[in-house]
């Protein structure tokens, strides 16, 4: 989390650096534009340039004078428009030296400004510097948090395992403990058993004589209690007020030898010095006011006198009966405290709750606050910058200004296009003075936003202490969300299920009368199939009465046993000569088991869905064998449709 902090922060630096030096930039080129003006126009030589132009005006105007009588008018005319452009000159020179006047100033506070943003700049580079060394030992800080955590990690496993250990062995101990006290118990069992029968009549007798007089005897008992209580309770009221009294008084006469010790500076006003005095007097007041309670309070625990009283206390307790009556009365008056005691716990549980709560919204309103610090921050930076442009830009204009002031002193018909560039100067003068008073509802906007913040501070301490919420924790306990299962959907199919039958491992499977069946088919199938064939004269064949396996002219000649052998139903060598699709089937019969238990789980076909439980499986019957048996005649067409 602080790493993550330390990275927001600086990246916000970074950005706030970067808008800096580009502010920097703009105002450093704008204070080369003005010192390229200032050495194109110097105010000087415009004050020359003026004198010797009002000095051509006066003699000019001197020579029209003493010349008009003499003088042709046409020269006359001459004269006077020459003292008119000397005129419009002057006065164009003139706005010029004050143009140059602000100019200067201009320079002044641009040359402040960036002094200014270099001083930032360079603090917040030695703050970036900072926080990357900050962020570099938090980091590395971590790794060794995280280093020795591994190791406590492991050192508490292999300390877990030992206790394991101890565990086991020291639960084998009791077990064996438990067993001998056990048949201790048996035997004490039994004695407690006789004796009890002995004593149950005596206990009968003493409790017929106590009930008579035990009734008004518990009350009082139960009264005295009660006072004696609240005696003690008193007492102690009063010896922790005693301390309170004791430390105010010490506070007072600390401060009463303050105010002695600042009387005595000789520097001090008449004014100061009369509302010290008072302020002493006021003191010492409440110093003898605390002295005169501190005395009567122990004068008051001296004569409650509880060392004595102590001793003296449960004298009045005489008898068994007594003292349970007693412990059951102190008893009900502990549970009555315990429950205020939680009652109160539960109020400032609540307290401490509405605080945290209240902090986290202070620290909100801490965030909002820093984030519209740094928009008006951003805010400002761009306004300056942009002031910044304006200023290049009318410094811009200034110069293409004074280049047509120098070529009006030759043509002086360039007079309304000077006042159309000294308009467009006014507008963007307003529209620099509009732009600085939005940054100042900026600033006043962030100073709300403060005032906000500690009004909202204020509120919160103020609620917190008048907070008197009342919350019960069985209430949270009814509010628990409760646990519930989810149940389970399983979806079955309507054609095939899932068998977990394993007939190898089975030791009661045996095949069935359809099995045999199917290889009596089986071997006719193959018989048929062989009588098709032609055979040689001297092809073997056998008449074996047995499965024609061991001793058999055709398994030796590599042949199978075709209708020409004379060997009984029982021959199994019919198997060699079938075609593939007999081996396949031969194959699948003696696998059937295997597919009903594995394959049929793969080829499950989920198209019902059932509701049940998780830990409920629902099965439908299903037959194997007719599948079985229509496959093979779906393989192997009957004899009957070749012929």
């Amino acid at each position: 989390m602080n790493q993550a902090q330390l990275n927001k922060e600086l990246r916000d630096l970074n950005n706030q650096l970067a808008k800096k030096m580009e502010l920097a930039s703009t105002l450093t080129a704008s204070s080369k534009q003005i010192n390229h003006l200032e050495e194109e126009n110097n105010v000087k030589e415009l004050e020359v340039q003026i004198a010797n132009l009002q000095r051509e005006k006066d003699e000019l105007a001197n020579l029209l004078k003493s010349a008009q009588a003499n003088v042709p008018s046409k020269l006359a005319e001459q004269r006077r428009k020459r003292l008119q452009e000397l005129e419009h000159l002057i006065i164009s020179l003139r706005q010029k030296i004050s143009e140059q006047a602000q100019i200067i100033k201009m320079k002044e506070n641009s040359d402040k400004k960036i002094v200014n943003l270099n001083s930032e700049i360079t603090a917040m580079k030695q703050t970036k510097v900072r926080l990357i060394q900050q962020m570099k030992f938090e980091s590395e800080r971590f790794r060794q948090w995280k280093i020795e955590r591994e190791r406590e990690l492991c050192r508490l496993r292999t300390q877990d395992r030992r206790r394991q250990n101890e565990l086991i062995r020291l639960e084998n101990k009791h077990n064996k403990q438990q067993i001998v006290l056990k048949r201790k118990c048996e035997q004490a069992t039994a004695m407690n058993k006789r004796l009890k029968e002995t004593l149950a009549l005596q206990k009968s007798v003493q409790e017929r004589r106590k009930q008579t007089s035990a009734s008004n005897k518990f009350e009082k008992l139960q009264a005295w209690i009660t006072n004696e209580l609240d005696i003690i309770t008193g007492t102690l009221q009063t010896e922790k007020t005693l301390e309170q009294l004791v430390e105010d008084k010490a506070s007072i006469e600390k401060h009463l030898d303050m105010l002695k010790v600042t009387l005595n500076d000789s520097n001090m006003s008449k004014e100061d010095r009369h509302n010290i005095l008072v302020e002493i007097q006021r003191n010492e007041e409440e110093f003898e006011l605390r002295t005169a309670q501190i005395t009567d309070l122990k004068q008051k625990i001296a004569e409650s006198n509880q060392d004595i009283k102590v001793k003296a206390k449960f004298d009045s307790v005489s008898s068994l009966f007594d003292a349970k009556a007693s412990l059951k009365h102190l008893f009900d008056i502990c549970v009555e405290l315990k429950k205020d005691i939680i009652s109160k716990d539960f109020q400032l549980q609540e307290l401490r709750d509405s605080i945290v709560e209240y902090q986290n919204k202070i620290e909100t309103l801490e965030k909002e606050l820093a984030e519209v610090d740094t928009n008006t921050e951003a805010q400002k930076t761009a306004l300056e910058k942009e002031y910044a442009e304006k200023i290049l830009l009318l410094l811009y204009q200034l110069s293409d200004k004074d280049i047509s002031i120098n070529t009006a002193a030759e043509n002086t018909g360039l007079d309304v296009q000077l006042t159309q560039r000294l308009q467009i100067q006014n507008e963007q003068l307003s529209k620099l003075r509009q732009l600085r008073q939005d940054l100042e509802k900026q600033i006043d906007e962030n100073a709300k936003l403060r005032l906000r913040l500690t009004e909202l501070e204020q509120a919160q301490t103020s609620k917190n202490k008048s907070l008197n919420k009342r919350r019960s924790r069985s209430t949270s306990a009814l509010n628990e969300p409760t646990e519930i299962h989810p149940t389970r959907f399983v979806e079955l199919s309507s054609s095939e299920d899932e068998d977990t039958d394993d007939a190898k491992n089975d030791p009661d499977w045996r095949k069935t009368p359809l099995y045999k069946r199917l290889q009596q088919l089986k071997v006719k199938y193959q018989r048929r199939e062989n009588r098709n064939l032609k055979r040689k004269s001297d092809d073997t064949r056998c008449a074996c009465k047995s499965s024609c396996k061991k001793r058999c002219s055709c398994v030796k000649n590599s042949n199978s046993c075709s209708d020409a052998c004379k060997c009984s139903g029982s021959c199994e060598n019919g198997t060699m000569a079938l075609p593939s699709a007999s081996r396949n089937l031969s194959s699948e019969l003696e696998t059937s088991d295997d597919y009903n238990s594995s394959g049929a789980e793969n080829n499950v076909n989920l198209d019902n869905t059932y509701v049940c439980d998780s830990d409920t499986t629902f099965k439908k019957p299903r037959l194997e064998i007719p599948m079985q048996r229509k496959k093979f005649f779906s393989q192997n067409p009957s004899p009957q449709s070749d012929t």
